[in-house]
């Protein structure tokens, strides 16, 4: 019932490139929100590297570990603000990219734990993003009681672990005075959030890219050949869309199981 299709098979890794070995650190990393080409910077990764690269559709994949992991990282920084890169290494081991969330959350931590990790910070027109999280990633709350049902349904799916991380992540990126229901505070977090990365990043180690770009500003930056094969332009809205409805049946699923003991409930009461 919940198994979803994930792009996670690493296809374009499957290319042989002997200059770049499995273990090792991370060589570049996106941190662009979701909905700005992280998908296809992901694939393009791993066209570059020949090794597969860590996304956040990881989280859904391996569940339990994963955000385990991750929730560690969520409680070090409250309790002292000090990860170490260990626990970065045993997230990381076997990618040598990695982008979307959680990764590009911890920004500033990856930096320290791997010192010249190339950022490439993934960007698009503001109103064309928010037309497409609006339809996949951040779609409006329902009203009472169904928004109450609609978030134990994503507990449910993907886990309550995951769901608490999500939260935690959504706050870290779009900070946590933003209003998933406001388009215009939605605006303002995201270009916070750019503007944030173009002043952290020294200006040597940033790279700010459409991925309509193409590869000859990514390959470039990363001093790498360029490929002999298109650029990966995936669109992961088929995936967001299958996973938003398999989210709204389960939903469904639960008012109407609740409704039907609340009324098997009052009939056992009016009757006995």
């Amino acid at each position: 019932m919940f198994k979803l299709d994930l792009p996670l098979n690493h296809e374009y890794a499957k290319v042989n490139n002997g200059a770049f070995e499995p273990e090792g650190p991370l060589l570049a990393i996106g941190v662009g929100v979701g909905r700005t080409g992280t998908t296809s910077l992901k694939h393009a990764f791993e066209i570059i590297y020949g090794q597969p690269s860590y996304h956040g559709f990881e989280l859904i994949d391996r569940c339990s570990s994963q955000c385990a992991a991750w929730l560690e990282i969520e409680r070090l920084l409250l309790s002292n603000g000090s990860i170490p890169p260990s626990l970065f290494h045993q997230i990381y081991r076997g990618f040598r990219s990695a982008t979307d969330v959680p990764t590009s959350c911890h920004y500033k931590d990856l930096m320290k734990a791997y010192p010249g990790v190339k950022i490439i910070l993934t960007v698009r027109d503001p109103q064309d993003w928010l037309a497409s999280v609006r339809q996949t990633l951040l779609t409006r709350r329902p009203p009472f009681p169904t928004n109450w049902f609609n978030e134990m349904a994503i507990r449910l799916f993907i886990g309550f672990d995951c769901f608490k991380l999500v939260n935690c992540l959504f706050d870290r990126m779009y900070g946590s005075q933003a209003d998933r229901d406001d388009d215009q505070k939605l605006l303002v977090a995201y270009e916070r959030w750019n503007q944030e990365v173009r002043q952290t990043v020294p200006a040597d180690q940033l790279l700010v890219y459409d991925v309509r770009q193409g590869w000859e500003p990514l390959c470039t930056f990363l001093k790498v050949p360029t490929p002999n094969k298109p650029f990966p332009c995936v669109n992961d809205r088929k995936v967001m869309l299958a996973l938003r409805n398999k989210v709204y049946r389960l939903t469904a699923v639960i008012q109407y199981t609740v409704a039907a003991a609340v009324c098997l409930v009052a009939c056992y009461v009016i009757l006995r």
